[in-house]
């Protein structure tokens, strides 16, 4: 698997594209559709048997992935926002749905996950919540110290919003719908 660089450049996901992976219970995916490739600049084959987490950005909190997969094995789902990096560099933000399929006696077979673009104010208002955990994160003595003081942050932020994680994050996905539904 070749190290990708990243650049401080921006990709758009494209209009209505909705994002799609599906992983092993071990988080190797196992499926990409084409507005994920086109996104993520590969082609399916690029990413087919490789990590979930060769995605990941270096500017987002460990804590964040900790998080998502507390929820996953429990069984639960999970919303995120997630700064995404594509395959020649780029970065893109997405609001992600992770989803548990199970098999017929109930037990996790594999995860899916479904993006869509992210709004600017959704990013505006959780980036910098992220560089701070980040930031605490890379500067521990420890990467368990890192996570430790990252998710007291998180937790802190969250308490003084009098939001829990899942309200925080469909508090800011509220803006990322259309207009029209908003109204609704």
């Amino acid at each position: 698997m070749t190290i990708v660089t990243p650049l401080n450049r921006q990709r758009r996901i494209a209009g209505d594209d909705l994002l799609i992976t599906m992983a092993d219970t071990q988080g190797i995916i196992t499926y990409a559709n084409d507005a994920f490739c086109r996104t993520h600049a590969c082609h399916e084959h690029d990413v087919l048997r490789h990590p979930h987490d060769i995605l990941r950005h270096p500017d987002m909190p460990a804590v964040i992935f900790e998080l998502v997969w507390q929820r996953l094995n429990a069984g639960r789902e999970v919303f995120g926002y997630l700064k995404n990096l594509a395959r020649n560099g780029d970065y893109y933000w997405t609001l992600a749905h992770w989803t548990v399929n199970a098999d017929r006696s109930g037990r996790a077979a594999g995860y899916q996950c479904c993006r869509r673009a992210a709004s600017p104010e959704s990013i505006a208002a959780v980036e910098p919540i992220y560089r701070e955990m980040r930031r605490i994160e890379t500067s521990a003595a420890t990467p368990q110290d890192g996570l430790v003081r990252s998710r007291q942050i998180l937790n802190q932020m969250l308490a003084s919003r009098g939001q829990g994680y899942d309200q925080f994050v469909l508090s800011l996905a509220m803006m990322d719908e259309p207009a029209a539904c908003r109204a609704a």
